[in-house]
């Protein structure tokens, strides 16, 4: 991973800016998954991702991003911008390996998340 970006992104999941959600990068709420912090990072950054409402049945409220419009893991556009090889990057949290959009949709807070990317991403 990009040295520069995972010192961005765990500084921002720490920063207590992004109210913590589940099981989508953005919601309308402005509740963010911690790949849809990166997500923002990235558009930040000056990244184009074409974000858009989600107006399929029964996803009302969420947020789609990149060319594939993707609702729930990162972007390929954002994979290369953070030089990541997984949308969903997978990290050893108590012995186990598990994704990181697992461990923010179990409720494992951004500040336990960012000391995860920083030591193993």
């Amino acid at each position: 991973m990009n040295q520069e970006v995972k010192e961005l992104w765990s500084k921002a999941l720490e920063s207590g800016e992004f109210e913590q959600g589940r099981y989508a990068l953005n919601r309308q709420d402005a509740k963010f998954c911690c790949l849809g912090v990166l997500t923002v990072l990235a558009e930040r950054a000056g990244m184009h991702l074409g974000k858009r409402e989600d107006e399929r049945s029964g996803n009302h409220g969420l947020f789609r991003y990149g060319l594939a419009g993707q609702t729930g893991f990162l972007p390929g556009e954002v994979l290369a911008w953070a030089n990541l090889m997984s949308e969903d990057p997978a990290v050893t949290y108590k012995g186990t390996s598990e994704s990181l959009t697992t461990l923010n949709d179990r409720g494992v807070q951004f500040k336990t998340l960012a000391i995860l990317i920083r030591e193993q991403l």
